[in-house]
């Protein structure tokens, strides 16, 4: 049995990759021998931390990744999020010991990071649908993250450093979709180091499906930013026939506050964070989930989940989310476009529309998750040469 080591950098603020790399280790212990490495950024920056941004590697965190190496003895190290106490040491100790190495790209903030101009990151309008980042007539430096410099200066240098991995670097890459693997293809990364390889989801942690068309409510399950389009979700639904449903919208996020003052409708709800369980309860229970994200998303956890439990999804066409979907569903909505939005949350009233929306998103994404399709496939990328 082979044994596959799983490397990872936890976020501060724990997110929907976290969590998609959770299940991923309990899918491949079903075939595979797993051991994990997690790293965080909980811990205040040491002077290790420092070392790394400047020469791209981090010694601490190599000495942990030797040790481990050494007990474990891989054959295949699975490499996610390596921002930043992992640091690029671990290719050229990977290339020593002569082991695989596995990189999987669930964004592509290292794309968006690397320039040092703003014009060369957000090349046409003002905001980037991979990243979020708006771009102003005063802006001249490449400043990703808003509230420092120094911050989005060594980011700079580690993106450049992590593209020339991907680049130059024996490696093998899992993307999360086809329009992922098209965008590398177009960032000048060989084809042939690029698999797809989807999140999985382990159904048995999920409640039977009991899908009712008639749910007094919809649900957004997710971070209340900009970027997610909660303001234009909440303008269509003000202007939708909703009048004997509620939207509850679940999470937390910088712009909250505004959009509860602004939107005041007796048939909204601002449910706050709430935990896993009890938001997987809330999508079980509802008619639909709905997002207006203006970002490419690789593949929304509320999305996936929600067609687990036969739910239909309401979601803008485009980026690779389509893949998610049956061909010509139903709930798709044109991105950008108010009065698709409008069209397609009037046709939650539409009881059967709803129940075979419910039957091909089960059917279509129990194709795409199966444990057996992504062994298999997991399988085929760690045995290419």
């Amino acid at each position: 049995m082979k044994k596959i080591l799983i490397i990872h950098n936890n976020y501060k603020i724990k997110g929907g990759e976290d969590t998609n790399i959770s299940e991923e280790v309990k899918l491949l212990e079903k075939e595979y021998t797993v051991d994990t490495l997690f790293f965080n950024n909980h811990e205040r920056i040491d002077l290790f931390d420092f070392i790394s941004f400047i020469f791209g590697r981090n010694f601490k965190s190599d000495k942990q990744i030797i040790n481990k190496i050494k007990k474990f003895e891989p054959d295949v190290v699975y490499i996610h999020n390596i921002w930043f106490k992992v640091g690029f040491g671990v290719f050229r100790i990977f290339k020593k010991e002569n082991i695989k190495v596995l990189l999987k790209i669930h964004n592509f903030r290292f794309y968006c990071s690397k320039p040092l101009l703003i014009k060369n990151h957000i090349k046409e309008g003002n905001f980037c649908f991979a990243c979020s980042n708006v771009k102003s007539r005063f802006n001249i430096f490449n400043k990703y993250f808003e509230n420092s410099y120094l911050k989005s200066f060594f980011s700079i240098l580690f993106s450049k450093r992590y593209f020339k991995i991907l680049t130059h670097h024996p490696l093998q890459i899992a993307v999360i979709n086809n329009f992922y693997k098209n965008q590398l293809k177009s960032f000048g990364i060989d084809p042939n180091k690029i698999f797809l390889f989807q999140n999985s989801l382990i159904k048995e942690n999920y409640l039977e499906p009991n899908y009712n068309p008639e749910s007094k409510f919809v649900v957004y399950a997710g971070r209340i930013e900009e970027s997610k389009g909660l303001e234009e979700l909440l303008n269509a639904w003000k202007n939708a026939e909703t009048q004997d449903l509620t939207l509850k919208i679940i999470g937390e996020g910088s712009i909250k506050r505004n959009l509860v003052e602004k939107y005041k409708m007796k048939n909204l709800v601002f449910c706050g964070e709430l935990s896993l369980e009890d938001t997987l309860y809330e999508i079980s229970k509802s008619r639909a989930v709905i997002t207006a994200t203006k970002m490419y998303e690789g593949q929304p956890r509320i999305l996936t989940e929600a067609s687990v439990y036969k739910i239909p999804s309401i979601y803008p066409s485009f980026g690779g989310m389509d893949e998610l979907f049956p061909k010509d569903y139903p709930l798709k909505f044109t991105q950008f476009d108010q009065d698709s939005l409008v069209e397609k949350i009037n046709l939650l009233q539409d009881v059967k529309l709803l129940e075979e929306s419910s039957i091909l998103v089960e059917k279509h994404i129990n194709t795409i998750i199966s444990e057996k399709k992504l062994l298999n496939e997991f399988n085929q990328i760690i045995i290419n040469e």
